[in-house]
């Protein structure tokens, strides 16, 4: 099977950010290489659920990486930016583009939106942030930001991983290392690096929960909604036994306390 250019490059992209000997890079290079289909799709069906006319509305994807999730929301027929600062990888983005979707319009930008949006209008209908917030220097910089470029009525699809999730603790999502998600963040830069020696760089820089995330957002001046809460509303009414006892208010916030726990990845809409 021929390798394609973009494939190759993005191959090298991880390699050096976490070393070629490392075993993440063949398995970040097989989700990214079934990205459009598989990741892109899910999250496309997921904002067809959630949002009205997906198909023809203008999106960002802020933080796009190689371009999966931008790419399938702008074969659909969206009107699609996709901007990341790594420009490497909007690089392969747009080879990536042009090898495989070479009739499909969308637009890759290099920028960092912790430091400018001048670049992009004001006038998105939704913004797409998955796995981004705990990269990024400046997490309320980010936010206010991308508050900026939203046209009226339009919405921020946020996604970052749950650092208290159960799975996540046993399984950090980035370097898959049991109890990281819990260690300060310099430490666990320096656990990764030089005692685990799983990367040659540590690009977390800040792992958030439902409670840092809600006063990020409010000092934002944004509205958030958890889609948890809604999925624990919805898992209560399939269990009736559940939702009997959650009749009453004290039993029913701790049993979403403990549900938060059961969460790896926060899932949240910004207005």
């Amino acid at each position: 099977m021929t390798t394609l250019g973009w494939e190759k490059l993005l191959a090298e992209k991880f390699e050096s950010q976490v070393g070629q000997k490392s075993t993440l890079v063949a398995s970040w290079l097989h989700t990214a290489i079934s990205g459009v289909d598989q990741k892109g799709d899910s999250y496309f069906r997921r904002a067809q659920f959630l949002f009205k006319n997906v198909e023809t509305s203008r999106i960002l994807d802020a933080g796009c990486g190689d371009g999966s999730i931008a790419l399938r929301f702008a074969i659909a027929g969206a009107d699609v930016v996709g901007l990341d600062k790594d420009c490497e990888f909007v690089n392969i983005a747009r080879i990536r583009a042009r090898e495989m979707y070479s009739k499909t319009p969308i637009l890759f930008l290099c920028a960092d939106l912790c430091r400018s949006n001048e670049f992009i209008g004001n006038n998105f209908d939704l913004i797409i942030s998955v796995d981004v917030m705990e990269h990024v220097e400046d997490a309320t910089k980010y936010l206010k930001n991308l508050k900026e470029v939203l046209s009226n009525g339009g919405k921020i699809w946020l996604f970052t991983p749950n650092r208290f999730g159960l799975k996540n603790i046993i399984n950090d999502p980035h370097y898959h290392l049991r109890f990281l998600t819990l260690i300060p963040n310099k430490w666990a830069e320096y656990y990764a690096i030089n005692i685990k020696r799983v990367t040659t760089k540590y690009e977390v820089e800040q792992l958030f929960t439902f409670r840092l995330l809600n006063k990020i957002a409010d000092e934002c001046g944004y509205k958030i909604d958890f889609q948890t809460k809604k999925d624990f509303d919805q898992s209560l009414k399939n269990k009736r036994w559940f939702s009997f006892f959650a009749r009453i208010s004290l039993i029913r916030r701790i049993m979403y306390f403990f549900y938060k726990y059961r969460v790896t990845t926060i899932e949240a809409i910004l207005s």
